[in-house]
């Protein structure tokens, strides 16, 4: 399952009806916007959303980050009978925000982009969007972090624009994966592979309990151009829609 360049739409009008099981809506976006326009986000989002984007190493990522938390609370309110400052979230064991009476969600953004994810109730969803840069397509950074399983695959690729798209497709797939389950960098990245193959996004092994490879699944979206980006679900994702905001 992918979402195309040809594929995104304006949004409907709101309140907009959850996505059904099995389907994932996607939003995306550009982090830039005018003086008024940041302190109007500033203005939606929580104490300390403004508190960690504020601890950011540059001003740049600051006031990216802000208009990227008050992108996620302006989607959800579209889903949700609440106004998107008074969004209240809670978290998981390992730092994931969630809504309990509402949607799943996931958030990623990357230079000036970002990209949500937006699921069932209860749903178990995870995205990614990563700007293609050549000089992290390296073999000491798949060394590091990717499975054997990945590192194999990868050196089959041409050396070139070829292998450096498969980086970046088991680069944002298996981010994908490790927001999905709710882990994040808690989850060691050897512990599961993901495959390269443009046509067949999936999980290819895992050596996590209780988390057998054909449980989840897996979509690469055409976002934005000079960017890799995937969304992963767990069960079957039968249907991707976007929307450009």
């Amino acid at each position: 399952m992918n979402l195309r360049a040809s594929q995104w739409k304006t949004p409907p009008g709101s309140p907009i009806e959850r996505p059904a099981d099995h389907a994932i809506h996607l939003w995306r976006t550009r982090l830039i916007g005018t003086e008024p326009q940041y302190e109007a986000a500033r203005g939606v989002i929580s104490a300390t959303e403004k508190a960690r984007a504020d601890r950011l190493i540059s001003p740049t990522l600051g006031r990216r980050s802000v208009f990227a938390f008050a992108f996620l609370r302006l989607v959800l309110a579209r889903y949700l009978p609440v106004e998107p400052a008074a969004i209240s979230f809670e978290t998981g064991p390992f730092g994931k925000p969630f809504l309990p009476d509402g949607p799943g969600f996931n958030l990623s953004h990357s230079g000036d982009t970002a990209l949500i994810a937006v699921g069932a109730q209860g749903s178990e969803i995870g995205v990614d969007i990563e700007e293609v840069n050549p000089k992290r397509a390296t073999h000491d950074i798949a060394a590091r972090f990717f499975a054997p399983e990945e590192i194999a695959e990868l050196a089959g690729y041409a050396e070139g624009d070829d292998r450096e798209s498969a980086f970046f497709r088991i680069w944002t797939r298996k981010e994908a994966f490790i927001k999905a389950i709710g882990k994040g960098l808690a989850q060691p990245l050897d512990s599961f592979a993901v495959s390269a193959d443009i046509h067949a996004p999936r999980l290819t092994c895992s050596r996590i309990e209780h988390e057998p490879a054909d449980a989840w699944s897996f979509g690469d979206i055409t976002a934005f151009e000079g960017f890799e980006a995937a969304v992963c679900a767990r069960g079957r994702i039968q249907t991707l829609s976007g929307f450009t905001a």
